[in-house]
């Protein structure tokens, strides 16, 4: 069976396999290792690689280490300084098409494996209308974090948080207030948005990732974190009802933000169900019916432990580091971690249907004991 499936797959796909049950070796550019205690690795080396080669001479521009994707001391995509495409010359030209398929190449790595470049690629797309040289030099130094740190990839353990064989979610979200710039010149958008970020969890590594820039300009940061925590529960419905195709029951999943005035709002609790325009009362309704229904379970995370944080901002190099640690499994089991934020829980306070015990929360978080 499992070779009949492989063979149909193949025919479609570029993979590779020693024949083997359960030996895939690449499939679709993703190099798949098992690792002496069983669990699997998925990295993309081969492709880093390629595109060390193809952009070698944009790359030689960036001088000394990339350590962390975003340039610490200015920013380099920043989209104040677009080209002007009705008077562009041929050289701007050609810097805008080398750009695109800088960020073309950049982001099929970051949409498969590398969460890390997240936040840097929703800057960099925001630009790839008139990208100038600068923004050239913003998409090189990602591409050179990349190389420097080729190995990163996302580890997955059957034994993290799948109680019965049944893998669980759990979520994490942020915000970073205002942070796109002001752009006191553009007489159609000024800028100030906010930017969303979300990471869901399984078996231990991210399934899936997501950095984007809001829609709306949020008015304070509580609305910015309550707007990030809405748009990840439009994904969290996608992987609930995939799991569901699957045959996998569902389970609430827990929800990790660490601003304490969106989880109020979320759960209705007191003065903070605050009025608004009708597009954010829709929203706030939205989500209090998925925290009623037992869809999500909003929980407290302190900021330091929230590594969705990584989507959201350029952090140093230390930070940037534990966090990356902890979404790729390197940091330790990801179960032990969870249970210890898990211990913390006082039940989501809402009535009927949506009310969760801590240790109802444990069970449905997969944590075997």
């Amino acid at each position: 069976m499992y070779n009949q499936v492989l063979k149909q797959l193949q025919s479609k796909y570029d993979i590779t396999s020693t024949g083997k049950e359960d030996d895939l070796i690449v499939w679709n550019g993703l190099e798949i290792q098992r690792l002496s205690d069983g669990r699997i690795k998925v990295t993309q080396v081969a492709k880093i690689r390629e595109m060390a080669r193809e952009y070698a001479r944009q790359l030689a521009q960036i001088k000394g280490k990339a350590i962390t994707p975003e340039f610490s001391e200015g920013d380099l995509f920043d989209p104040r300084q677009v080209i002007d495409l009705k008077t562009a010359d041929k050289r701007q030209l050609d810097t805008l098409h080398m750009y695109q398929r800088m960020v073309g190449s950049a982001m099929y790595v970051m949409c498969t494996t590398r969460f890390d470049i997240a936040y840097a690629m929703s800057k960099a797309s925001k630009v790839m209308h008139a990208a100038s040289e600068t923004h050239l030099r913003g998409i090189a130094r990602v591409i050179k974090y990349l190389i420097q740190n080729e190995a990163v990839g996302i580890v997955f353990d059957g034994k993290q948080c799948t109680a019965g064989n049944v893998p669980h979610v759990s979520l994490f979200v942020d915000a970073n207030y205002a942070a796109e710039p002001l752009h006191p010149h553009n007489e159609s958008d000024l800028g100030r948005r906010s930017t969303s970020a979300a990471v869901f969890m399984a078996c231990g590594a991210p399934i899936f990732w997501k950095s984007k820039i809001q829609k709306e300009v949020a008015l304070n940061t509580g609305e910015a974190e309550f707007r990030s925590m809405a748009n990840a529960l439009k994904e969290g419905y996608f992987v609930r009802s995939f799991l569901q195709e699957l045959g996998y029951p569902t389970r609430p999943m827990p929800l990790f933000c660490d601003a304490a005035v969106t989880i109020a709002q979320a759960k209705r609790d007191g003065v903070s169900w605050r009025e608004g325009t009708r597009q954010y009362e829709v929203t706030l309704s939205a989500v209090y019916r998925a925290c009623r229904d037992g869809i999500i379970v909003p929980i407290k995370i302190p900021s330091e432990d929230n590594f969705s944080d990584l989507l959201t901002k350029s952090l140093n190099q230390d930070v940037s580091k534990r966090h990356r640690e902890r979404i790729t499994g390197d940091a330790g089991p990801y179960q032990e971690w969870l249970l210890e934020k898990l211990n913390a829980f006082q039940g989501t306070e809402l009535p009927l249907d949506g009310f969760l015990s801590k240790a109802e929360m444990i069970v449905s978080s997969g944590i075997v004991l």
